[in-house]
């Protein structure tokens, strides 16, 4: 939905909802970790107006571990590499370089805290 969070697997075949029991058990064990933003940046849609705005985050091992295991599941990578990023905003692309910027003089270099896990359809663990 509308929340801010770390997009930990892009392109699940099944809702991340209806997953929610094996995604559990996949993640057995491993703690949300921290993350530091290193960067925030316009990222453009093809064909749409608008442009996000991400927070790309420091590499961090136990991210990737969740992202690994993530990737057990039935998904299509549409997105490669994966880059660890949190959206923040989206906003016409006329003027997402200039409030990249911005987030950028409130965000970057700081340290953020996940508070649960999200499996979207307003589920949250």
């Amino acid at each position: 939905g509308d929340k801010a969070h770390v997009t930990l697997r892009y392109g699940l075949i099944q809702k991340a909802y209806e997953l929610e029991s094996e995604i559990n058990q996949l993640l057995a064990g491993l703690e949300l970790p921290r993350v530091t933003v290193v960067d925030a940046t316009p990222f453009q849609n093809p064909g749409s107006p608008y442009a996000a705005i991400v927070l790309k985050l420091e590499e961090n091992p136990r991210l990737l571990e969740i992202h690994r295991r993530l990737s057990y599941l039935p998904h299509i990578d549409t997105y490669t590499p994966w880059i660890p990023h949190v959206t923040v905003a989206y906003v016409h692309s006329e003027h997402a370089l200039q409030a990249a910027l911005r987030v950028n003089k409130v965000l970057n270099g700081r340290t953020l805290i996940p508070r649960a896990l999200n499996f979207g359809g307003d589920k949250t663990e």
